[in-house]
């Protein structure tokens, strides 16, 4: 399982190198523990990015995937290019929010419909009422 994981993160690593070069142009570090690590935030990201396709972002990986792209930023990665893919799933997660609360009350509102229609039909059979 680790040496698949190596795999992605290698076929990974050479599409970004391939279609961002300017990626790692201006960062400094000649660590590569540090400089392993801020590719992994990289990763990171993009497999947020990435699962949104597949199943629902929670806020605390966007948060973290938001969190990254600021430590990239401060650590000179040109990371512009994830910008707008994460707000693209951030976009999403708050339209889902929304259309969810949304749901929830239109729901309500046909509970109390229905309360009320039912009260209706009461009111109108105790008092001989055409309803």
């Amino acid at each position: 399982m680790a040496s698949a994981a190596l795999g992605w993160h290698a076929n990974l690593a050479k599409w970004i190198f391939q279609t961002h070069p300017e990626t790692t142009v201006n960062v400094k570090s000649q660590n590569p523990e540090l400089r392993t690590y801020y590719m992994n935030v990289i990763f990171g990201v993009m497999r947020t990015i990435d699962h949104n396709k597949s199943r629902d972002v929670s806020v605390y990986e966007l948060s973290n995937a938001y969190k990254g792209l600021s430590d990239l930023t401060q650590a000179d990665f040109k990371v512009e290019w994830l910008r707008p893919k994460l707000e693209t799933v951030s976009l999403k997660m708050k339209n889902r929010n929304a259309y969810e609360a949304w749901k929830a009350e239109l729901k309500k509102e046909k509970a109390k419909l229905k309360k009320h229609s039912s009260l209706r039909v009461l009111l109108g059979r105790f008092f001989c009422l055409k309803t």
